[in-house]
């Protein structure tokens, strides 16, 4: 293999350096809070819990695999078989039978009020953050999956420009550097690590 890729087998993903400064959405406790409310509020109807039990924060999740371990952890206290995936989510092995989806509803609401993540990580994606994103992609992300022998297709890569411009106006043909999601399946959990989808959260979320 070339120098080259040894260089990013090598790589330290929180080494990568973003252009433009990012602030934080949110700047104090309260306006995290008002957020997790809303949001909760919302996960209780999609989930369709009449009366959602009152759940105190635990701690807030800083990394969104923090987030995804607690969770994981938190439904195995409540008796699901739950694990963290590398690529990132929770899945159940076996798969939840019929008879314990009401339980699981509830056990789900429950884990994500009590490990709650940053709102940074679930609020949209502000045009200086899309311009980091796109650089992180073609400066570490993509060379970084070229060194492990995968291939990123940027043949319909907008330009950056382009890409903020469209990014929310044209959400259906909006472009992410997964050979339309076929690359997902092939990254093996220790690439997933070293060449991580987003940048690091002090690049992209200004978080200390």
């Amino acid at each position: 293999s070339s120098a080259a890729s040894d260089v990013y087998k090598r790589q330290d993903p929180n080494t990568w350096k973003a252009k433009i400064k990012i602030s934080p959405h949110y700047h104090t406790e309260e306006e995290k809070l008002a957020f997790r409310t809303q949001w909760l509020k919302r996960h209780a109807e999609f989930l369709e819990i009449e009366t959602p039990p009152d759940i105190p924060l635990v701690e807030w999740q800083e990394s969104l695999e923090l987030m995804d371990n607690k969770n994981a952890e938190c439904f195995r206290e409540r008796g699901f078989s739950a694990h963290a995936i590398p690529r990132g989510g929770v899945i159940f092995n076996p798969t939840i039978p019929e008879s314990q989806y009401e339980a699981y509803k509830i056990a789900a609401y429950e884990c994500q009020a009590m490990y709650f993540p940053n709102p940074e990580f679930l609020t949209d994606w502000s045009e200086d953050q899309l311009r980091v994103i796109w650089d992180y992609w073609d400066e570490y992300y993509i060379p970084c999956l070229a060194a492990h022998g995968l291939t990123v297709d940027t043949s319909e890569r907008p330009a950056r420009e382009t890409y903020v411009a469209t990014f929310y106006t044209d959400a259906e043909h909006r472009w992410f550097p997964s050979n339309d999601g076929a690359l997902l399946t092939q990254i093996p959990p220790d690439v997933w690590k070293t060449c991580p989808k987003t940048p690091p959260a002090s690049q992209f979320y200004g978080l200390e």
